[in-house]
């Protein structure tokens, strides 16, 4: 009986669940394919982190600085890390979606908006590499990670779903955010000698400022498409 009740609440599979288990499947295959390239090299062991900043700008190199970006908030860079991540957040919000007895607390803030979420803060990941990783080199780290981890995320949970919610945000994080951390952390913090988590943080808490105030006076950037309780259907 308990079975049986299991099954109907699940329900059947939305596009996002059939897109999020496509791009595990996606990534699995790619860490298989990029073992069997670089056998000769990685034999011992997967690579490290130096390792993969000495690869710079090497496809591959930058394939896992963007993935290690995902986890480079939690101070451990790494696309294992990066995958778990993600698995988890998914499985805390299938899990609180179809309502599991074993679920715990709700993933973003109950809202039900982690689709979105989640699309906002990797778009935004995407635009930040994009537009500043040329300033990553194999002697500097830079803190291309931070658009992932503040302002897109805020946006949504602030303004609700909807795909102009979830686009701004995303360019806003990579048009603010990013440049305010860089411009931080390489002219305050590194010159003084201070901790680069000091400029990320000041730069994001600067920037998001900057954009909920434009927000403000362009109410049109972010009017909301959806109600900030999503429909059952996640985006696609």
């Amino acid at each position: 009986m308990v079975t049986t009740t299991d099954k109907n609440r699940s329900g059947p599979r939305s596009p996002f669940d059939v897109a999020v288990l496509l791009l595990m499947i996606g990534t699995t295959l790619l860490i298989i394919w990029l073992s069997l390239t670089y056998r000769s090299f990685w034999s011992a062991h997967w690579p490290s982190y130096s390792d993969m900043v000495s690869s710079l700008p090497q496809p591959s190199a930058w394939l896992r600085w963007l993935m290690g970006d995902i986890s480079e908030v939690a101070f451990y860079k790494h696309e294992f890390a990066s995958i778990g991540l993600l698995a988890g957040a998914y499985l805390a919000y299938w899990a609180n979606r179809t309502r599991r007895s074993w679920q715990g607390f709700s993933i973003s803030y109950g809202t039900g908006l982690w689709p979105w979420l989640i699309t906002s803060s990797l778009l935004g990941l995407l635009l930040s590499n994009a537009l500043w990783g040329w300033t990553v080199t194999t002697t500097s780290w830079q803190p291309t990670f931070v658009a992932f981890v503040s302002l897109p995320a805020a946006m949504v949970l602030m303004f609700g779903g909807g795909w102009k919610v979830t686009i701004n945000g995303a360019i806003m994080g990579a048009v603010f955010v990013t440049p305010m951390c860089l411009l931080i952390v390489n002219y305050v913090c590194n010159p003084l000698g201070l901790p680069a988590v000091i400029g990320n943080v000041l730069g994001m808490a600067v920037a998001s400022v900057m954009a909920f105030l434009l927000c403000r006076y362009r109410p049109s950037l972010m009017k909301s498409e959806h109600p900030k309780t999503p429909p059952s259907s996640p985006p696609a």
